[in-house]
């Protein structure tokens, strides 16, 4: 009997050890396939996340290659002494492609793969993101450019599209005030009766104007807190421009949209100085060009024959521009010695001389340094401006009949901009420069192929005959600092003329009858521009 229990007992342990170990199994079962599920949750869920990360990441790429394509626009491509200069991109136009056109995002990456297209990678040149960026056409007659941009992370490629618009610091008004109103008696713009402005206004102070004062097409800009009582509220009336208004328009204009723009902060405009040292790459400012211009080359005298009504251009009398004393770099009309010398040194020579009237002053492109320049209203006070280069006119003869490819200052056979800097006086006070009527672009269509940057304290003055309108081309400069950082600059418009171009300064008076017109300016190789982004939309 107890060996029969033994037996039973020791089946039964074997039974529940049995049991126990298929119990232990299952459990391990279970728990291997909550690890495998777990592990393959994870997983996917990382792999999701690698996905998401990759698809944020390439639209960071595409817009950092739209940012890095607008800055080369802007400033150009970089030299290797640049830092990062590799992230910068090259030109290029989906347009020349071949076929031509935006490629779709499958044809992008085949282009990749195949070489077409380098992707710049980013952060280093080992990492699996980048961009590449290109334009869509030329920039159109208004300076709107379309750039697309591609971003690449780990193969995930997305792409986006931006419109953007250039301007440099005389693109964007008409006219402009920066002084902002530190005593109740200072303005940053005045208008006396009957002035007109077409194109966008503003100042970041007040603005004084009679009550028949008139605005076309806009937009007005009021910036630095100056919109606001006392000084620039309401915002004035503004029209539409169309033929012959205001008086000696051409054209119908477009009203800006928004009409009126609000600004609590300035607009950081660049002085005189400052424009010198982004042109020169010195810390110099104005004061760089009294030692690197086209003075003595570039400015040239003109005389006219009486008998066959020829133009005779000649070099300048020596030491006609003074370098020395209060009168350093001042410039008037030359003097019957210093024309008679010129005449001398050309081959004409006793009498002659009194058959070649001098009729002016001929300025070619380059850069040219004055603390003053002083003109009259009639007689020889003529300033002809030869605004294209030597090739533009393919060897032939510009509207005075003169040769047009000898521009006699080095290096600037390519060049069509004039840039007169105005500096302070080497010694004693400022001297006001005055443009007379006979102010004349032998070019027209860009005024902003003259451009004149005023650092002096005395300003400008553009003189007018009150029987004729007189349209002078030009983007004017009339912004400095004082080594306390205190602005000034002054610019007045005589009644009768018509600035065609912009005018930018620390006080403005415009007279009653005087118009100020913005026309966009040329965008070329030496100039500086910034790209303001109007839209912004991912591409499918």
């Amino acid at each position: 009997m107890l060996i029969y229990r033994s037996r039973q007992h020791r089946r039964s342990g074997r039974s529940r050890r049995g049991a126990a170990i298929i119990i232990a199994l299952a459990i391990v079962m279970g728990l291997l396939l909550i690890v495998v599920s777990t592990q393959h949750l994870v997983v996917t869920q990382l792999a999701a996340t690698r996905n998401e990360r990759d698809y944020d990441r390439a639209l960071m790429m595409a817009e950092a290659g739209a940012n890095a394509y607008l800055n080369m626009l802007a400033n150009g491509s970089a030299s290797t002494g640049v830092t990062n200069y590799r992230l910068i991109p090259p030109v290029h136009d989906f347009n020349n492609d071949t076929p031509a056109g935006l490629p779709s995002l499958i044809t992008f990456k085949s282009r990749v793969k195949a070489g077409t297209y380098t992707v710049i990678h980013y952060p280093n040149t080992t990492s699996q993101t980048g961009y590449f960026a290109g334009q869509v056409g030329s920039p159109d007659s208004s300076g709107n450019i379309k750039v697309v941009a591609f971003g690449w992370s780990n193969g995930v490629v997305r792409r986006v599209q931006v419109t953007a618009s250039s301007f440099d610091v005389f693109d964007w008004a008409a006219i402009y005030g920066l002084d902002p109103n530190t005593g109740s008696q200072d303005f940053a713009v005045k208008f006396g009766g009957s002035a007109s402005v077409v194109g966008a206004f503003g100042a970041e102070g007040s603005v004084t104007a009679s009550n028949n004062a008139t605005f076309y097409d806009g937009p007005i800009i009021w910036a630095n807190a100056s919109y606001g009582t006392p000084w620039n509220n309401p915002d004035p009336t503004v029209s539409q421009s169309s033929p012959g208004v205001p008086t000696g328009h051409v054209g119908t204009g477009t009203l800006a949209s928004p009409l009126y723009r609000h600004y609590t902060r300035s607009l950081n405009v660049l002085t005189a100085d400052q424009e010198a040292n982004q042109a020169s790459g010195s810390s110099s400012g104005v004061g760089y060009y009294q030692t690197h211009n086209n003075d003595t080359t570039g400015i040239r005298f003109l005389f006219k024959n009486n008998t066959t009504n020829a133009y005779l251009e000649t070099a300048q009398d020596s030491g006609w521009i003074p370098t020395t004393g209060n009168s350093a770099y001042s410039i008037s009309w030359p003097a019957q010695k210093d024309q008679s010398a010129a005449l001398t040194a050309a081959g004409i020579t006793g009498s002659a001389q009194n058959n070649y009237p001098f009729v002016g002053l001929r300025m070619y492109p380059g850069d040219y340094y004055v603390t003053s320049l002083t003109m009259s209203n009639g007689g020889p006070d003529m300033l002809y401006l030869r605004t294209y280069n030597d090739s533009d006119l393919a060897g032939g003869t510009n509207p005075l009949g003169l040769p047009a490819n000898n521009n006699p200052n080095s290096g600037q056979a390519a060049n069509r901009n004039i840039r007169l800097w105005i500096g302070k006086a080497s010694s004693g006070t400022d001297s006001l420069t005055t443009f007379g009527m006979g102010t004349t672009m032998e070019y027209s269509v860009y005024a902003s192929r003259f451009r004149v940057y005023v650092s002096n304290t005395k300003g400008v003055e553009l003189k007018a005959s009150s029987s004729t309108t007189t349209i002078f081309n030009v983007n004017l400069l009339t912004y400095n600092k004082d080594s306390s950082g205190n602005g000034y600059g002054t610019a007045q418009i005589d009644s009768g003329a018509y600035l065609l171009g912009s005018l930018i300064g620390w006080q403005i008076t415009v007279q009653g009858g005087a118009t100020v017109q913005k026309q966009a300016p040329e965008v070329g190789p030496n100039d500086r521009v910034t790209y303001v982004v109007n839209s912004w939309k991912e591409l499918p």
